[in-house]
């Protein structure tokens, strides 16, 4: 099932000496004495590009709530399902497949682009989410992410980029890209990086692609033209300056993609005149 039934679940009041006939102690409603929170980072199967985050916000109650980000989905996506599975075979085994899927009824949509932000409540997750897989399966039913859940610990959602040479560059960059999220969806971008030319204002992004395999698969920025408009600029403060071939710092930003929507994307450091000189993907 699919619909939370929390509103009917009530508890009488306590015992009280006989009185008229129907006189009953006022109902109140059943308080939850704990939730949980348990997150599945969806890796992309087979030939997809499809990567995200699905979240599960449980309590004592019988259900939870289920929310999913991702990007490069399918454009035709609509009622596109998304399965629950039990089992020790790893997501690209190709042995998991939706008819042996738990639920039945999870559905996401991406309305004609290539991102979805989908919510749904579920019962049969709601005590055991840690070690369930789930998987979103696009409009021919071929699985396009999977990934297994884990409690999540730290209220604070991070990425992490580790940057290395841009693919084909000769570039010594290396270091760490930090992205953490706060609740109005803007982030911290914080980089700690070598092996940079002295630079003044120059870019560091992220981009639209999810590898940093080849430069086509790098792509150009990543921001939702739905929400807001590219703020990577230096107009917009996504810049780091080097004096000796060093940076250290970070700067606030908002791209229109959350946690999920962010999720394994490459980032890109720029030299002065713009070439890219390092690339990593963030995890």
């Amino acid at each position: 099932s699919v619909q939370a039934d929390g509103d009917k679940q009530t508890v009488r009041g306590a015992k009280k000496t006989k009185g008229p006939k129907n006189a009953k102690g006022p109902k109140t409603s059943k308080k939850s004495k704990g939730g949980f929170t348990a997150i599945a980072k969806l890796d992309s199967v087979g030939g997809s590009k499809t990567n995200g985050v699905l979240q599960i916000h449980g309590n004592d109650r019988a259900s939870s709530l289920i929310t999913i980000e991702a990007s490069k989905a399918s454009v035709l996506c609509a009622d596109c399902k998304v399965g629950t599975f039990i089992t020790e075979d790893s997501c690209d085994s190709g042995l998991i497949k939706y008819e042996d899927s738990l639920d039945k009824d999870f559905y996401y949509n991406t309305f004609g682009s290539e991102y979805t932000r989908s919510a749904f409540t579920a019962n049969s997750v709601a005590e055991k989410a840690t070690g369930v897989k789930f998987a979103l399966f696009d409009e021919v039913g071929e699985m396009a992410a999977c990934g297994t859940a884990k409690v999540e610990i730290s209220s604070s959602h991070t990425l992490t980029a580790k940057m290395g040479p841009y693919p084909g560059s000769t570039s010594l960059v290396s270091g760490v890209v930090k992205v953490t999220y706060s609740n109005d969806g803007s982030f911290t971008f914080a980089y700690d990086l070598e092996g940079l030319e002295v630079c003044e204002e120059c870019g560091i992004h992220i981009h639209a692609g999810v590898s940093c395999d080849t430069n086509e698969d790098v792509e150009g920025h990543g921001w939702n033209s739905n929400i807001v408009r590219d703020l990577w600029t230096t107009e917009g403060g996504a810049y780091y300056n080097s004096v000796d071939g060093t940076a250290s710092d970070y700067f606030n930003m908002f791209n229109g993609f959350g946690y999920g929507g962010n999720y394994h994307h490459a980032v890109v450091v720029h030299s002065a005149d713009g070439t890219r000189i390092g690339c990593g993907v963030l995890m």
